[in-house]
């Protein structure tokens, strides 16, 4: 499936796997998004992320994943990343997220839910506005921000699955920071 795709995302799972992969997946032109998620911390390692890392287009990390590869890179700030990546999409929870792209910093603020009942899925369900938003064909500061929306929904209720949001009801909350309304 991953051969047939355009965009890839590579998430949590073993080095010895994706590394194969991502250098197929890279062979072939696809892009990929590298998402360790809490796998840098226990998973990969400094030499297995150095490797991964140049494969990828993209890097999603929340703030202590970010330090860390950051880390694994011998890098002061996630701008010094884009050394080797494109983009780096760093989540903040409660205080929004950040996105690095050439040379450029995007503060994306939060968007608040109705109530917080429990944050997991939060993150997954960010990527998931994120990428509804470029299949769309929005830019990156609007996918972010379809992110957060998204994600505001998720942690309305108890686990990350029972509050899925319709397209519309995501565009509804965003709408606010959206620079180009669809």
């Amino acid at each position: 499936m991953a051969l047939r795709s355009k965009e890839v995302h590579v998430y949590t799972g073993r080095p010895e796997y994706y590394l194969p992969l991502m250098e197929l997946l890279s062979v072939r032109g696809k892009s990929i998004s590298f998402d360790p998620a809490q796998e840098i911390h226990h998973v990969w390692d400094a030499a297995s992320f150095r490797k991964a890392l140049p494969l990828s287009d993209v890097l999603f990390a929340n703030r202590g994943e970010l330090d860390r590869a950051m880390g694994y890179m011998g890098v002061e700030n996630a701008q010094e990343l884009l050394e080797h990546v494109d983009m780096v999409v760093n989540t903040l929870g409660s205080e929004g997220s950040v996105i690095y792209t050439g040379g450029e910093e995007m503060h994306i603020p939060p968007i608040a839910p109705a109530r917080v009942v429990d944050t997991t899925g939060a993150g997954d369900s960010f990527r998931a506005g994120f990428y509804a938003g470029r299949y769309r064909g929005y830019d990156v500061f609007d996918c972010a921000v379809l992110g957060s929306a998204t994600s505001s929904f998720a942690i309305e209720s108890q686990g990350g699955m029972t509050n899925i949001p319709s397209w519309e009801m995501v565009m509804e909350r965003g709408e606010n920071l959206l620079r180009r309304l669809s």
